[in-house]
């Protein structure tokens, strides 16, 4: 599959270059899907809502605040209406064709896809899909068409598209509604007419997400691009991580990168009527980032505009990469956990937690701690400079006559008599992320790692032989060795493991990772 999945990426950029050269303002970017079976689809984790903790957000905050605002989210893409039956729930048929097709169902797959991945609360038979205890009626969805069959558009198509969703979503305003659009399209140019039409969906208090683009290092892409001014965000960028909470690849990088979401091989519906497929791209973090503040919409309706939800979003974000806003991660990855920690502001007159307690009130009780469920866990446990490991850098010759001792990481202790013979070396381990499937809080497995090294690793009196040349990172992967062999003594099983290590007498950290 994987010699497929690289011709598929040839062919989409080629397609990609060629729409731009015949004139087309903005293309899809080159995001290749690939079809999946439905017995498939039933089977897997989609393990962007598990990743982003929608189940803690909605048994510790949707639960207990209750919805109180409607949403309605405006995907704009290369359909008004999709013929995929299970994305068909809560859908109004309120947009139109704006391009020459004269056709406003998709044709091309990428509108059923991104609304699948904005629809994650939708009710079908392949469970995956569903985000997992959100009611069913407080939500809606539908469509503009403003890319053609082959996923190019003009700016005027752009702009017919945005002022009929701007409509829309007045109207739905005038009802009660939330409105958010997301725009998962791009271009290397701008224009200040759409810039424009965004800055008033803002103005009247709508709330408007783009896709960064996957131009990586290269810049984010129109509209992503479009730049605050002094009233704040106009609309929010967003690009992609995979399932370790690494950007992607393909992940647009600079300054307008507002936020991150999950992005790497996610699921979701083809055009079809029964069609899944898998993809990646910042096409599909960005409405699953609109899912998200979905949430957030329907729960808080003192989140009134774009400015309060830039406050609610940075406050709760997973900061990644450099701390603070950087150009790779934004203001950090957006998981629904994140918001559950906090009691926002709210009007609950049954929620203790928004009342002060009075003189001789009895204190609340503890809220108790949410049952983890059985899910991959990211193990992060700063080590400071207690454990390290040396290894040796030996010769050619001394490695001949280890013979296969020195094919392979050795573990040895270093009172051996033969290790008086080499030259060492050493890492010292600052973190280590083991990703395991287990439904133990994530505290307690980091005190039984801590207490596994200190059994196995005691004041740092071990080594690993390498054959040579050994440097620095064949070391660093070897500091994963002792990590597995906690994990599988322990009994669990071994998804993947990260190590950051500070390299002895240098200022350079060096990350490996091994994925089972």
């Amino acid at each position: 599959m994987k010699h497929i999945q690289r011709l598929l990426e040839k062919q989409a950029l080629e397609h990609y270059k060629r729409q731009l050269e015949e004139g087309f303002d903005v293309v899809l970017p080159p995001e290749p899907t690939m079809p999946v079976t439905a017995a498939y689809a039933s089977s897997t984790t989609n393990y962007p809502i598990e990743k982003a903790q929608i189940g803690v957000f909605v048994k510790n905050v949707l639960q207990k605040h209750g919805i109180r605002r409607k949403v309605h989210i405006i995907v704009l893409d290369t359909g008004a209406k999709s013929r995929n039956k299970y994305i068909a729930k809560n859908f109004r048929d309120l947009g139109r064709d704006h391009t020459t097709d004269n056709n406003p169902w998709d044709e091309h797959g990428h509108f059923s896809f991104c609304a699948s991945q904005v629809l994650g609360f939708n009710e079908n038979p392949i469970g995956p899909l569903r985000y997992p205890g959100v009611p069913e009626d407080w939500w809606s969805w539908s469509g503009e068409k403003l890319l053609n069959r082959g996923g190019s558009g003009m700016y005027s198509w752009i702009a017919s598209g945005l002022e009929h969703a701007w409509d829309t979503a007045n109207n739905l305003q005038n009802q009660g509604h939330a409105v958010i659009i997301t725009n998962s399209y791009g271009g290397g140019g701008f224009n200040q007419e759409i810039a424009n039409i965004f800055k008033d969906f803002r103005a009247q208090g709508h709330f408007s997400f783009a896709a960064a683009g996957n131009s990586g290092n290269n810049g984010v892409n129109f509209p992503g691009n479009i730049s605050p001014d002094d009233l704040g965000e106009i609309l929010f960028a967003i690009g992609a991580v995979d399932r370790n909470d690494r950007v992607a690849p393909f992940s647009s990088r600079g300054a307008g990168v507002d936020y991150m979401s999950y992005g790497v091989s996610n699921l979701g519906c083809g055009p079809g009527e029964e069609e899944m497929r898998t993809g990646s791209g910042t096409s599909y973090s960005t409405p699953f980032a609109v899912g998200c503040a979905a949430l957030l919409l329907g729960v808080f309706p003192e989140i009134k505009n774009m400015e309060d939800l830039e406050h609610v979003l940075t406050s709760g974000a997973t900061d990644l990469g450099t701390p603070g806003k950087d150009n790779d991660y934004g203001r950090g990855l957006i998981r629904m956990d994140k918001y559950a920690e906090d009691d926002l502001p709210g009007e609950n007159p049954d929620d203790p937690g928004d009342e002060p307690d009075e003189p001789g009130d009895e204190p609340d009780e503890p809220t108790p701690e949410p049952e983890m469920p059985l899910r991959n866990l990211s193990l992060q446990t700063q080590l400071g400079e207690i454990f390290h490991v040396k290894w040796a850098v030996m010769t050619p010759a001394q490695a001949a006559g280890l013979g296969t001792l020195a094919m392979e990481p050795q573990l040895i202790d270093l009172d051996a008599p033969q290790a008086a013979a080499y030259e060492w070396k050493s890492l010292y381990l600052r973190d280590v992320l083991v990703y395991i499937e287990t439904d133990k809080p994530s505290a307690q497995i980091e005190k039984e790692l801590i207490a596994f090294l200190r059994g196995h690793w005691p004041d740092g009196r071990r080594g690993v032989l390498l054959a040579p040349p050994a440097d620095h990172q064949e070391g660093g992967w070897a500091c994963m060795h002792f990590a597995k062999m906690f994990a599988k003594r322990q009994g669990y099983q071994v998804y993947g493991i990260e190590a950051k290590c500070f390299l002895q007498d240098s200022p350079m950290f060096v990350q490996v990772e091994s994925i089972d």
